[in-house]
């Protein structure tokens, strides 16, 4: 077979396999990206594939972000070394560009999300069985916890009740109770077993756009006030939310009073938070540039605290602080109109993948207010592959006339 054809394969092969393999290895998601990218350099389309791709408008702010980033490379005064490695971490978004084309045949991104369910299902048995004390295996000391961290693993048990709700609603008969069944079961391993935070505030999101997908922007109040009401009662019956949540308001409050605060995930978020304003405010616009977060906010603590907050950091754990700082506000208004691009695209039909694809969107959106999601390694190849495969859109826009 001519390899013109075998290639957008191999291609739509490596990303399904990266995709699932997100949660278990990342040595072999770095594999399958690899080929991936590999093939698409060697495919005798590449052109054709760029051109077809930055047709579609989400592709197109990728490249004007990626834009804003190599010019904040010539901004600050940092290493070209150091420039490099704060551009080499974006480049999951840029796999975006690269899926859009050759994900278009609904027959493809049903294997995309079938085989990421699989993967997913496999993650929740084993974590079932490590949480029973039937398997000796965990990470970070947390029964239960099998994939990656926490944070990863309630975000892709999150993506899995939104995947099996949209496929409950194509189902019939048992295969509908048993893709509901199974939600049910997704959602109980993030309320009572995965203990990170990020899980619950992507349970919230995906709960939302589920509601609003099925009752319109119109009852969006009535269905904050019942994510409210569903998520203080899972605060209430869960032992591990309450510890969470209570952690996180009990050191809030602790760190405003206490003059050298302990350190753990909570404090380091705030300090981090605190003096990555406090730099900001210096240069807004266009940012310290590309790769100088490190060096810049190094400076700044080294001689203001004693303690554990006057080492250097390479990330504020915040997504858009972390543009601001770099990129300023010019690169945060690029990356925000880069994450609503989804919402404007005109199809001739908002399906399933619509909803999915805007459902892990919000997701991260919302989770990235605590962490640099788009830009960690697991998170970041996860968001990239549902963008791309979920909004490929090819014979799906509405043709203008």
């Amino acid at each position: 077979m001519h390899w013109t054809f075998v290639a957008p394969n191999i291609m739509r092969i490596s990303a399904i396999g990266a995709a699932a393999a997100v949660g278990f290895s990342t040595a072999l998601t770095s594999i399958f990206s690899a080929i991936l990218v590999i093939t698409c350099l060697f495919s005798w389309r590449l052109i054709d594939l760029l051109r077809q791709s930055f047709s579609n408008p989400i592709s197109k702010m990728v490249l004007i972000f990626f834009t804003v980033l190599v010019f904040g490379c010539f901004v600050g005064s940092v290493s070209l070394e150091k420039c490099l490695d704060s551009l080499w971490s974006w480049r999951k978004v840029f796999f975006i560009v690269i899926l859009i084309p050759i994900f278009y045949d609904e027959l493809w991104k049903k294997k995309f999300l079938a085989i990421f369910l699989a993967t997913s299902l496999l993650g929740l048995l084993i974590s079932s069985l490590s949480w029973l004390g039937l398997i000796e295996y965990q990470i970070d000391n947390a029964p239960g916890v099998v994939l990656q961290n926490w944070a990863t693993q309630g975000m892709i048990f999150a993506v899995s009740i939104l995947i099996l709700y949209y496929q409950a609603e194509e189902f019939q008969n048992w295969s509908r109770k048993v893709s509901y069944g199974l939600a049910f079961i997704f959602l109980l391993n993030i309320i009572f077993i995965t203990p990170g935070r990020s899980g619950y505030i992507a349970l919230g999101a995906v709960l939302i756009t589920i509601g609003v997908s099925k009752y319109g922007l119109k009852r969006l109040p009535l269905i904050g006030i019942c994510l409210v009401a569903f998520g203080f009662t899972a605060y209430l019956l869960s032992p591990s939310m309450q510890e969470k949540v209570n952690a996180g308001f009990r050191v809030f409050q602790e760190y405003k009073v206490a003059t050298k605060p302990p350190l753990n995930s909570e404090t380091f978020r705030l300090m981090a938070y605190e003096n990555t304003l406090e730099l900001i405010k210096e240069r807004s616009l266009i940012g310290h540039g590309t790769g100088s977060f490190e060096n810049v906010f190094g400076n700044h603590v080294k001689y203001k605290y004693s303690d554990w907050r006057n080492r250097k950091i390479s990330d504020p754990h915040n997504q858009y602080l972390f543009i601001v700082f770099e990129n300023g506000l010019i690169g945060l208004l690029i990356f925000v109109c880069f994450l609503l691009s989804p919402f404007f695209l005109k199809l001739q039909k908002k399906d399933s993948f619509y909803y999915i694809g805007i459902g892990v969107l919000l997701t991260w959106l919302t989770t990235s207010f605590f962490s640099s999601h788009f830009r960690t390694f697991s998170e970041g190849h996860l968001v990239a592959f549902f963008i791309g495969v979920m909004f490929s859109s090819q014979n799906r826009l509405i043709t203008r006339r």
